[in-house]
């Protein structure tokens, strides 16, 4: 199972159509990883609900799926 949790809950939806928990998210909650998208992560919290969260500030780093740019 792959896990996150998160460092800043202030800014930690993806976008205005992200479904929310209904609930303000703690400092280092804990989520389950659904799926991995680049800049999201689809999730699930303790009680089963699901949500798309950043994956801009979260531990561990492992878990963010970010889009790097190599140019030469």
């Amino acid at each position: 199972i792959h896990c996150m949790i998160v460092k800043d809950p202030d800014n930690v939806y993806c976008n205005r159509k992200t479904p929310k928990l209904g609930r303000k998210i703690n400092y280092q909650e804990g989520f389950k990883i659904i799926e991995k998208k680049i800049g999201c992560n689809d999730v699930e919290d303790k009680w089963g609900k699901r949500t798309t969260l950043s994956s801009a500030d979260i531990w561990p780093k492992s878990e963010s799926k970010m889009l790097e740019i190599n140019i030469k």
